[in-house]
């Protein structure tokens, strides 16, 4: 828990373990110096940090493990990262803007110790090369938007939370590394790539993910309610494993509303004017799929080969929507 404040005035702060940094004012960071991984001293080269330790990017704000920064409602305006995180653990407490030509918020990734844990809420990140970038750390957000940055918006290794807003990224709008996305009232519109993309499992209520490149949601298993995916450039959902939906409303995507490599179950759900680049297959997937309630106007099926991404469509339909 932190136990003393620390007043945030300059750029290159670092808030010691334990301790909260209080921002007094807008932080504008054009020219911050290097800074060894250790956060023991400024940095040119590696050869200058004690051993162990490296020359890393530098940040407008350095916390070390278990402290928090509070914004107070003021904005971090850096050409270096916003906010970097040494593990074990760290805390950004909004309201508050960052906004950074490099990471808007990035974490010191050592996987020795862990999964270190990060806490964010009530913060906008902007304009950043990346947005949150946390590829081996637990996320736990609430209250977070991170929009119009280079590459991707939110890349953690587990993400929890509710108000997430991920859009208008020019790669993924939030990329899981491995592990689950849990989390209510999540948005991820316009990204370049993929909507949302992980590995192992999507759990949640109130997903969106339109208008991306790719997939609107793709990975291993989905069990959800109040799903919408329209617009999206290939499938508006597409699954390696379980998919457990409930209020899907798929549209107008590229590929189909749905696709999945194993079994399937849908309850008042719509899915509708699909695959406008092929045949207009609203459900492509290896098993008969399961539905309640649900409308649809032609399904598939699907044939993978064992443990492969590498799929053919069969020509032949599941009887289960109302053109097949």
């Amino acid at each position: 828990m932190a136990f003393a404040q620390v007043p945030v005035t300059e750029c290159g702060q670092v808030i010691p373990p334990g301790q909260t940094g209080e921002l007094t004012h807008d932080l504008s960071c054009p020219d911050v110096p290097y800074m060894c991984s250790d956060y023991s001293r400024s940095c040119n080269t590696s050869d200058d940090c004690p051993p162990g330790s490296w020359c890393h990017e530098p940040a407008a704000v350095y916390l070390e493990s278990r402290a928090t920064l509070n914004m107070n409602g003021f904005t971090i305006d850096s050409e270096a990262s916003g906010v970097s995180c040494h593990p074990r653990r760290c805390t950004i407490l909004g309201p508050g803007v960052i906004r950074a030509a490099l990471w808007g918020l990035e974490t010191i990734n050592d996987r020795a110790t862990g999964t270190p844990l990060l806490q964010i809420s009530n913060v906008l990140i902007e304009g950043s090369y990346d947005g949150i970038w946390a590829g081996h750390w637990k996320v736990v957000a609430t209250g977070v938007t991170v929009k119009n940055c280079l590459l991707d918006g939110i890349l953690a290794k587990k993400l929890r939370g509710s108000d997430i807003t991920a859009d208008d990224n020019g790669e993924y709008g939030i990329y899981i590394n491995g592990g689950d996305l849990i989390a209510d009232n999540v948005t991820a519109n316009g990204n370049g790539v993929e909507g949302i993309s992980f590995f192992h499992k999507v759990q949640g209520s109130n997903i969106t993910a339109n208008s991306n490149g790719r997939y609107g949601i793709a990975g291993e298993k989905i069990i959800a309610t109040g799903v919408e995916t329209k617009g999206n450039a290939m499938a508006g959902v597409s699954s390696g494993r379980t998919v457990r939906l409930t209020g899907l409303v798929s549209m107008n995507n590229g590929g189909p509303g749905l696709e999945s490599r194993a079994g399937t179950m849908l309850v008042d759900s719509t899915l509708s004017d699909n695959d406008t680049l092929g045949d207009g297959i609203d459900i492509l997937s290896t098993r008969q799929p399961r539905l309640s309630n649900t409308s649809c106007s032609r399904s598939e099926g699907l044939i993978c080969e064992p443990r492969s991404w590498n799929c053919s469509r069969t020509g032949e339909s599941w009887g289960v929507c109302s053109l097949d």
